[in-house]
């Protein structure tokens, strides 16, 4: 009663790079009986990616390093429990009363990106526990209620703290804390 629900891609979303995701996924099982893996290879609008989120009981993104977080948002806003690497931007404002995190990675250096000029390889980035994340994905499975519980609190986060009000306020109050503290009071 479990499947797996890939949205991914590779250089690009070719025919030819789409054969050799479906051939690692052949590779990976091995001819076990395992459960089934569905791909979503193509890019999606809006819309999809919400819809992908209603489909799914459990969001998991075994980053290497994220910025704000979208993609987790996303997932808590649609009610879905996330497991996500402890590690980037997000952590300012999530924690594991929110998220389910996996806090086993290594930092090590970034690799096999040459065709990315943003990434260097002296840069470091996250390298997750793969142990930790099939210990975290199946006590998800396990404690569904539990993780549910996470999920709301996520979920209630995200609609207290990023509404287009809350984000509003927080700009607006941010500009005149910087207006008040920048100019000088005769102008």
């Amino acid at each position: 009663d479990v499947g797996l629900l890939l949205k991914t891609y590779r250089l690009d979303f070719s025919e030819n790079e789409k054969r050799k995701i479906y051939a690692d996924i052949k590779d990976w099982k091995g001819g076990r009986n395992t459960p089934p893996v569905y791909l979503f290879d193509e890019l999606m609008s809006r819309d999809n990616i919400f819809r992908l989120h209603a489909t799914g009981d459990c969001f998991v993104l075994p980053h290497r390093g994220e910025g704000w977080g979208v993609t987790q948002v996303e997932a808590l806003l649609m009610g879905n429990p996330v497991i996500s690497t402890n590690l980037g931007g997000m952590h300012e404002w999530m924690d594991d009363r929110t998220m389910v995190l996996l806090n086993d990675f290594t930092l090590t250096n970034v690799k096999n990106m040459d065709f990315v000029p943003w990434y260097t390889s002296d840069q470091m980035w996250a390298e997750p526990s793969l142990t930790e994340l099939r210990q975290k994905i199946r006590w998800v499975y396990n404690n569904r209620d539990k993780a549910k519980e996470i999920a709301e609190r996520g979920r209630a986060k995200v609609i207290e703290e990023f509404s287009f009000k809350s984000v509003g306020q927080q700009m607006y109050d941010r500009l005149i804390d910087i207006w008040s503290n920048e100019i000088p009071a005769s102008y």
